[in-house]
């Protein structure tokens, strides 16, 4: 007896150990398989894994579709090109869509819908949020959550229309109406109708035919014309123009003709209709079996026979507890809860940011206030420094040209005049002693001439007229200017001439219309550059300076 019972659990051991590396084996070869499956296409462009991502899609390969998008979903955190990081939002959306339909794993999808809508609202992805609202709304439908859902609903349609995504209008005007249809009236259909029924259908897009023969029998439902509604919903139904999940709007469908049979009191054919709906669905369609369920239930109620009512409400709970149990509502709340608290969180960072670039700003506007008003003193200061000096300048001008022997103490720079020195004219060798005398009574000459005659004004005056006017030869009379003057020829004649500049500009009732090139001209200058360079280097002053100077002083 001991050795049956030990039999008996060493049996039992081999079969769960058996279990276990079967279970371990699939999920080895699934982790293996995904890895191989990236891996080859670690290659491919994030338009070709879109593209591979439908091919899945449509023939219900949901694995391959989760991989492929999971792929695309992965390379976010890398560095992507603006369309293919909408791209990588397509997946985003994409993988709810799968994990919705094909796994009816509704939380997750939500959580997938949610993101993808946060990130292209920050992003400005606005063509994918059509269809985001849109697949929120569904979620909120299928937990008979109507109000929500035809909220989202409308801001799809509204977004469809504004962005040009006829394949999302023609999605959610059939699931408002099927909602509808579902649930009664909850609120006017009419103007999404309208919305739909104004934009301008391109050709051959998926879903075109079948909702416009869908609208058609819903609004004949409205007026309770049943049998035309009934018709409509029959042509919709025979000619369903998609390849993704066709079988849903067949269900839906059906169920349409159904709900036009029993308004007409024709229980039977409604009967048969929502029968014969359950052919072809697969195993993992339980949202297409917990509407037909649903509706086979309130069909038997309104025939009275609670019998049959029973047993399809039990199978409508017993589905639904699977697909939408008590935790799946929990994750979604807490889907939304999360949302709730990232913006709420997303606002408070933002205000903080805010507040420090307000401080920043205000700080830095106060520091260029304060250089800007340090600066203007610095300028007033200056500017009275400089309008000091430029009267003291003046006044020195003046007295200059009042005391002509003061003249000796001016720059001692070379300065270029208009004619050069005549050749031959070179200076001499110092003069010894017992010249100094003669050369000092050449030199006082000299300035008498530079004083008195009008012919320094000339502009061919030159180190020989003066010679001819002094009665000695070239080289004595500049020897004089330079041994007793300390300056050479052009020098002693650039002063005087800036001298009788001097008096004629502060003389302002005769010569207060007259130009600075004018008065230039008039003293013996040729050229306006040569006198301004000169003329500041004789008084300090620029010309107009000088000039602006004498006016003031004539004014006051």
């Amino acid at each position: 007896m001991a050795l049956k019972k030990i039999l008996a659990y060493a049996l039992a051991g081999c079969c769960l150990l058996a279990v276990a590396w079967v279970g371990l084996s699939k999920f080895r070869a699934s982790a293996m398989d995904y890895a191989q499956y990236a891996q080859e296409r670690s290659r491919q462009s994030m338009a070709q894994l879109k593209a591979e991502g439908r091919r899945h899609i449509e023939n219900e390969e949901p694995d391959s579709a989760i991989a492929c998008y999971s792929l695309m979903e992965a390379r976010m955190e890398g560095k992507l090109t603006r369309p293919d990081y909408e791209m990588a939002l397509d997946a985003q959306n994409n993988l709810g869509y799968v994990y919705q339909y094909f796994r009816c794993d509704f939380a997750l999808a939500f959580d997938y819908y949610i993101r993808a809508l946060e990130e292209s609202e920050r992003i400005g992805y606005a063509e994918l949020q059509p269809c985001l609202h849109l697949n929120i709304g569904n979620i909120y439908s299928y937990f008979e959550e109507i109000e929500k859902a035809v909220e989202e609903y409308k801001l799809a349609i509204e977004k469809a229309v504004e962005y040009d995504r006829p394949e999302i209008l023609l999605i959610t005007v059939h699931n408002m109406i099927s909602d509808y249809i579902a649930y009664g009236d909850f609120g006017e259909p009419q103007s999404a109708i309208d919305r739909y029924k104004s934009y301008r259908m391109p050709a051959g897009v998926e879903l075109s035919r079948f909702v416009s023969n869908f609208v058609a029998g819903f609004e004949a439902y409205r007026k309770g014309d049943y049998d035309e509604a009934y018709q409509g919903f029959e042509r919709a139904k025979n000619d369903i123009d998609t390849r993704i999940r066709p079988r849903s709007y067949h269900t839906s469908a059906s169920i349409a003709m159904a709900k036009s049979c029993a308004k007409m009191g024709k229980y039977d054919k409604a009967l048969e209709l929502l029968s014969s709906a359950f052919d072809g669905i697969e195993p993992e369609d339980n949202d297409i079996r917990i509407d037909i369920y649903s509706n086979l239930a309130r069909c038997y109620d309104e025939m009275g026979d609670e019998q049959n009512a029973e047993h399809a409400w039990y199978h409508y709970y017993k589905i639904s507890y699977e697909v939408f149990n008590a935790y799946t509502g929990v994750r979604v709340q807490d889907v939304l809860t999360r949302q709730q608290i990232e913006r709420q969180n997303a606002a408070t960072r933002a205000l903080i940011q805010r507040q420090r670039t307000y401080a920043i700003v205000s700080i830095v506007v106060g520091c260029g206030l304060l250089i800007i008003i340090m600066l203007l003193v610095w300028l007033y200061r200056k500017g009275k420094r400089e309008k000091q000096l430029m009267e003291d300048l003046y006044r020195r001008a003046i007295a200059q040209m009042q005391l002509m022997p003061a003249l000796q103490a001016a720059p001692q720079h070379v300065v270029q005049e208009v004619e050069a020195v005549p050749v031959g004219a070179d200076e001499p060798a110092p003069a010894p002693p017992a010249e100094t005398d003669q050369l000092t009574e050449v030199y006082n000459h000299v300035q008498h001439i530079m004083a008195t005659s009008q012919e320094v004004f000339d502009p061919g005056f030159s180190l020989g007229r003066v010679s001819d006017m002094v009665g000695e030869h070239p080289r004595r009379v500049s020897q004089a200017i330079n041994e007793v003057g300390g300056k050479n020829f052009s020098m002693l004649l650039a002063e005087a001439r800036i001298r009788e500049a001097c008096r004629r500009m502060a003389d302002t009732d005769a010569y207060g219309k007259y130009t600075i090139g004018a008065i230039a001209e008039s003293v013996g200058f040729q050229s306006r550059t040569n006198f301004t360079s000169v003329f500041k280097k004789v008084t300090g002053l620029t010309p107009s300076e000088f000039q602006n100077m004498a006016r003031k002083q004539a004014v006051g």
